[in-house]
């Protein structure tokens, strides 16, 4: 998705999200950690096109493969009044070895 569909999504997510409720979302996000993984050769994806804060793997179909800085999506998520309900669960797409998934999830809820 392009960053303004995320940031649509996000906001219908904040509106229709119950209380108590919650939204397991996933994404690619560019960090310093994923930086040097990619630096090492480790990334499985090659997000070369594109500038802040979303980087896609093909010039001719950025939604087929986008990632965004992490820090943008957290401040997306701020303005939605979101939070993270745990830690981020990075995925395997770096090269790290926890991942529980191929993308990054984020559990997302409400703010009181």
């Amino acid at each position: 998705m392009r960053p303004n569909e995320v940031e649509n999504y996000l906001r219908d997510i904040a509106r229709l999200l119950k209380k108590d409720g919650r939204c397991l979302a996933t994404f690619f996000l560019l960090n310093e950690e994923q930086e040097q993984l990619a630096t090492a050769g480790r990334n499985k994806l090659d997000f070369r096109f594109g500038s802040h804060p979303w980087r896609y793997v093909y010039e001719h179909s950025p939604e087929s493969a986008s990632a965004y800085n992490e820090s943008y999506i957290l401040g997306l998520l701020e303005e939605q009044h979101l939070s993270l309900q745990s830690p981020i669960r990075y995925g395997t797409w770096t090269g790290r070895n926890d991942g529980l998934s191929f993308q990054d999830i984020l559990l997302l809820m409400r703010k009181a």
